[in-house]
């Protein structure tokens, strides 16, 4: 088995069960189907839903958004953090996104860290 499989062939124990298994279940190398909720939950209409209820109680838990709009958590998850761009802090969901005034703060404020460390004799001159 080494010198067809090379270096890195699968252990032993793999081997016997994947024989069993043919043996006795499986006829095809082809996977069966499985049941499971396909991952086009994530639709723009349930994008458009969350925001909105988002707004109104932001201390929603994910199963509450999921029960609400019939979706997996995993995919309310999903268009939470990753379409929504939304975190969790302190019981509330936040943007993680700076709104424009706070950007401009932000700004202004590290223009005022600079100049006071070039010198505090001239940073109150510019103030005063």
């Amino acid at each position: 088995m080494v010198a067809v499989l090379g270096d890195d062939p699968p252990a032993l124990l793999k081997v016997q069960k994947g024989v069993a298994i043919f043996r006795w279940e499986k006829e095809s190398l082809e996977d069966n189907a499985r049941s499971r909720r396909p991952v086009t939950d994530t639709t723009e209409e349930n994008i458009c839903c969350v925001p909105y209820m988002l707004m109104d109680d932001r201390r929603l838990i994910i199963n509450q958004i999921a029960n609400a709009i019939s979706i997996s958590c995993k995919r309310a998850e999903n268009i939470v953090h990753n379409e929504l761009v939304v975190t969790r802090m302190s019981s509330r969901w936040v943007p993680r996104i700076l709104t424009t005034d706070q950007r401009t703060r932000l700004i202004t404020s590290r223009e005022n860290l600079t100049l006071f460390a070039e010198g505090p004799a001239g940073f109150f001159e510019y103030f005063l």
